[in-house]
């Protein structure tokens, strides 16, 4: 079955999609070894975000500033459609340095200023299936 899906972005540099290796899949392990420059993960990135075993993929709605890429979270759902995590996309907003499966949580590292970064650690909950931020500190 196909589906199309259609979003607008924000602000995009000339060079996103462009590339056809601007990609990574957590899943495939594709480009797995690129680093994440700015928080820039790629054009599309391939993983499980909600921790049931199924692909999800977050897509590039703007290229950022000096905090980094924002991205748009689609979520698989048990016959294969994909729809956009509100959550995800509207609170978490960039893409997460680190998914841990086993505690059910996505954890962001942000840029805020010259000499700190926000950490967010976002839990999701298995039973109402949502999302809720459970820790956000600021390191320097």
């Amino acid at each position: 079955m196909k589906q199309s899906i259609t979003y607008s972005s924000t602000s995009l540099f000339e060079n996103v999609f462009m590339d056809c290796e601007s990609v990574k899949s957590l899943v495939t392990m594709k480009n797995m070894n690129k680093e994440a420059i700015d928080n820039y993960h790629g054009d599309l990135i391939i993983a499980d975000l909600n921790f049931d075993s199924l692909e999800d993929f977050a897509i590039i709605k703007d290229s950022g500033g000096n905090s980094g890429a924002i991205y748009n979270f689609y979520i698989q759902d048990s016959v294969g459609n994909f729809y956009l995590d509100y959550f995800l996309t509207g609170k978490m907003q960039f893409f997460p340095s680190i998914i841990d499966s086993e505690k059910g949580t996505l954890t962001t590292l942000v840029t805020i200023s010259a000499i700190e970064q926000c950490k967010s650690v976002y839990k999701f909950d298995t039973l109402t299936l949502s999302w809720t931020l459970s820790e956000r500190i600021w390191i320097k």
